[in-house]
């Protein structure tokens, strides 16, 4: 295969490569910023530090594409990543602009590796993709999903030791410990990160494409042994040998060792794979169509090794050679990556590269306006000197319109990496039979939705509404139990300066009305500090308008004079594990 002209490939390079990288690059700081919030996304600095380094390391001396087929292809990556991003940037959507950045790069590939496979390159933007989350929530409900399995076979194997225990959604409870599945099992060994090492590790080994589907269908597998390890550890050797395994060291070499047999798991599957679609020697002439055809199957895209074998038969050489050297003029007879000799490729690529560049300008507005101070990379940490003034029982009033009496207060400190927060300080009300819980959580990244916490204990969501009061929005969600009980949840959030926290979710977004949204429009960073105050009442009955109206008015009252405490200013810490 001839060389393409350099000079050519600096235009490719430049025009399909750097300027889109540098024109994405605002909002996908925006997104890492919100790929950092999340901790089972927060392996993905790792992934593309390797990716750059295993395609500058198998990159080198690279040709560009010689099939006119393949290089519509890229062009058409290319301009469709570019159509994506202008999208993206209309609906300011971060997750959009990397996604833009995944087709784009597929194009970029295609055109430059010329030499490698189509199916490899492809194979490349695959692990770039293993860093963008599913979209609607299903990458959290696939591996909560996992964990709550894991959670199942835990209590079943306890059961099987005769050890008392009991299972309420993702929350285990023995007669000396109480675990949360997420706390647990959380992290940043998530299984995207598993997924996302193991196709890198594929693409190292050269696995067909066939081995590689079988190996990445089984790693969901090993993640959930991964997590009932975890659980089932955890909640035996406190059992038997009274050690919290749950916390400090202790827990960061558990999950360092749960994470290495995921690995290990993955490496073998690989290589009991490779050994049984290992290609079979064509010896027999009757079965030599079905045997080669089985190679090709079990080996794409990787050639035959058995097709580049010299036949014996003077007749099969014969053809053997001949077949060799037609091939051989072929690929010579093709032209160079001549991209710009095509006037329809150079104006769609120009053309391309113009429009990214020119959608730069939002997203570099966005971060002028907001300060690059508002991305924030790690986990948001409570000091002790700003509990202690928010942590009395006389912060909010001892009494409530509608009769309920304060009862009493709780502080409760947990580990960083909880999805409940690392404070939470809660204040008691009863009337009569009931009991009111009004709750300050402390201290999150951006939104966070208490209803995905109380689904993780076993609730149901029957109804969320939204509503926006003075540009804060606010929720009101109704659950219900197996039982039948009823509970109702009311929440916002804030900041650490007393600044209505506005910024909503798509999914909630959506049951807005255009006014609503209006109002909210200005909203803060996708990954400011903050802090959330809930009201929850259960009752084995559903409760009347009045009632509800009374919560609400109650719900109100309460988060003004909450966001009116001195909460101080949180900081951001690294991430831990």
């Amino acid at each position: 295969m001839q060389r393409s002209s350099p000079q050519l490939m600096r235009n490719w390079d430049f025009l399909t490569g750097i300027v889109p990288i540098l024109a994405m690059a605002p909002m996908l700081l925006i997104q890492a910023a919100k790929l950092g919030s999340q901790p089972h996304m927060r392996f993905f600095p790792i992934t593309v530090v390797l990716l750059v380094g295993w395609i500058a390391l198998v990159g080198r001396g690279a040709q560009g594409t010689t099939r006119k087929e393949r290089r519509w292809a890229a062009v058409v990556s290319v301009v469709i990543g570019a159509l994506l991003y202008l999208y993206s940037v209309v609906i300011f959507s971060p997750w959009l602009a990397h996604f833009a950045l995944v087709v784009s790069f597929a194009g970029w590939a295609l055109g430059k590796f010329g030499d490698k496979h189509w199916a490899t390159t492809l194979a490349w933007s695959a692990v770039l993709l293993t860093t963008l989350p599913l979209p609607w929530g299903w990458d959290v409900g696939f591996m909560h999903w996992l964990q709550g399995l894991a959670a199942w076979c835990t209590t079943r194997a306890l059961d099987a030791l005769s050890i008392p225990c009991l299972q309420n959604g993702g929350l285990i409870e023995t007669r000396s410990l109480t675990v949360i599945t997420d706390e647990i099992c959380g992290g940043v060994d998530s299984l995207y990160a598993f997924f996302s090492l193991a196709t890198l590790m594929l693409l190292c080994q050269h696995r067909s494409l066939l081995v590689a589907l079988k190996v990445l269908f089984l790693v969901p597998v090993w993640v959930h042994f991964h997590y009932f390890l975890r659980l089932f550890s955890v909640l035996i050797v406190q059992e038997y040998w009274q050690m919290n395994l749950s916390t400090g060291r202790d827990f960061l070499l558990l999950a360092i060792a749960t994470s290495l047999f995921v690995l290990l798991m993955t490496w073998l599957s690989s290589g009991f794979f490779k050994k049984l679609f290992e290609p079979i020697p064509v010896a027999d002439a009757e079965f030599g169509p079905v045997f080669s055809l089985f190679n090709k199957a079990g080996l794409w895209p990787q050639p035959d090794p058995f097709e580049e074998v010299e036949p014996d038969d003077p007749d099969d050489k014969r053809n053997y050679l001949k077949r060799k050297k037609e091939l051989e003029a072929k690929q010579a007879a093709i032209p160079r990556f001549e991209w710009e000799t095509n006037a329809l490729n150079v104006w769609l690529v120009r053309v391309a590269a113009v429009m990214v560049a020119v959608c730069a300008v939002v997203p570099i507005r966005s971060l002028a306006s907001q300060g690059l101070g508002s991305l924030r990379f790690g986990v948001p940490t409570v000091t002790d000197a700003e509990v202690e003034q928010l942590a009395n029982k006389e912060a909010l009033p001892q009494t409530l319109p509608g009769g309920w009496v304060q009862t009493n207060f709780e502080a409760t400190r947990r580990l960083k990496r909880s999805r409940l927060g690392q404070i939470s300080l809660q204040w008691g009300y009863s009337k009569g039979t009931r009991q009111l819980m009004a709750t300050l959580d402390m201290a999150f990244l951006g939104w966070h939705d208490p209803v995905e916490d109380r689904k993780l204990l076993g609730w149901r969501e029957e109804s969320t509404r939204v509503s926006v009061d003075d540009n804060w929005p606010w929720c009101e969600a109704e659950l219900e139990n197996e039982l039948g009980g009823k509970a109702y949840l009311l929440y916002s959030l804030f900041t650490p300066d007393s600044q209505a926290y506005s910024n909503l979710p798509a999914y909630l977004r959506a049951g807005l009305g255009p006014n609503s949204l209006a109002s909210i429009q200005d909203s803060l960073s996708d990954t400011a500090v903050t802090y959330q105050f809930q009201i929850l009442v259960e009752s084995g009955t559903e409760l009347n308008d009045a009632e509800q109206k009374e919560l609400r008015d109650g719900f109100l009252s309460l988060r003004e004079i909450v966001k009116g405490l001195p909460t101080g200013s949180t900081q951001v810490e690294p991430t831990p594990l």
